[in-house]
């Protein structure tokens, strides 16, 4: 049989996402950096055991309440069960999936910085670019840098895991002064660039102002790996299925143990004692 007959009882052939091309050197002024492999795998070993932490704090606070209503132990396991077991599965997940998907986000990830312009391209997210004139402030987090711009608003994040992190946080030390945030307050920091990080694509701002500007992203635009948009995936409804019926499960166990008048013990009636009749003498 030829290659170009088919055959329907052969293995499917596994077809790459992303196929990276040989990428030559940037020119002078624009510096490329990568994804460490030790500092990417530390990255995501930290994420999952978060995870697992986080479920394992809720069980603790659930059984906090519960014993605190006065319910009885059996009771405990309506929601300690499925956060548990939520919990396992997510973990098991989430490290099969990253240690399937580690050569892709490997090859597909891409910092180019220049004077005045970062462009990030990431295996499974939109690429990102912010402007050194619009940058409103920079924050160190545990886990890496944080950027944000204003006039548009607009987010990138540098991860601990990049190539001579400490270089690109000393070429950032000239955009502007950098903050160290840690604990709620970096948390929420992080958040914020879970929807704020885009592309430049908009006219107007310091682009408006500075044609030079303009033009040098133009150039670290050309010098970008190509972006497959089959890379970014939302949300599998397999998974939103899973967590909604768990949170209905807990919401309706949490408020059937703290109903009132649930837990409370009702005094039971006295009754007279009932003669007992003897033998008249």
């Amino acid at each position: 049989m030829s290659e170009t007959e088919y055959d329907p009882y052969a293995p499917p052939r596994e077809h790459a996402i992303f196929a990276p091309a040989p990428r030559s050197p940037p020119p002078a002024g624009i510096r490329r950096y990568g994804l460490d492999l030790d500092g990417y795998r530390a990255r995501v070993g930290r994420a999952l055991r978060g995870r697992v932490v986080r479920g394992i704090v809720v069980g603790l606070v659930y059984f906090g309440v519960v014993v605190g209503g006065g319910a009885f132990p059996i009771t405990m396991l309506y929601v300690a069960i499925p956060v548990w077991a939520v919990t396992g599965a997510s973990y098991l997940f989430a490290l099969a999936r990253a240690r399937r998907l580690e050569t892709r986000v490997m090859q597909g990830y891409e910092l180019l910085v220049s004077p005045r312009v970062l462009r990030r391209t990431a295996f499974g997210a939109p690429p990102a670019e912010i402007l050194a004139p619009e940058v409103s402030s920079i924050v160190e987090l545990p886990d890496g840098l944080s950027i944000a711009a204003h006039g548009p608003p607009g987010r990138l994040f540098v991860p601990r895991s990049v190539e001579r992190f400490a270089e690109v946080r000393d070429h950032l030390r000239a955009w502007g002064p950098i903050e160290l945030r840690a604990g709620a307050r970096g948390y929420i920091r992080r958040l914020s660039h879970l929807s704020g990080e885009k592309t430049r694509d908009a006219l107007d701002g310091a682009l408006a102002l500075d044609p030079s500007l303009r033009g040098e992203l133009d150039a670290v635009r050309a010098l970008a790996m190509p972006f497959d948009p089959r890379s970014v995936r939302g949300r599998r409804p397999l998974r939103v299925a899973v967590f909604v019926i768990t949170f209905a499960i807990a919401a309706l166990a949490v408020g059937r143990l703290l109903a009132p008048g649930r837990h409370s013990r009702q005094p039971r009636p006295r009754t007279s004692p009932t003669p007992i009749s003897g033998r008249s003498p």
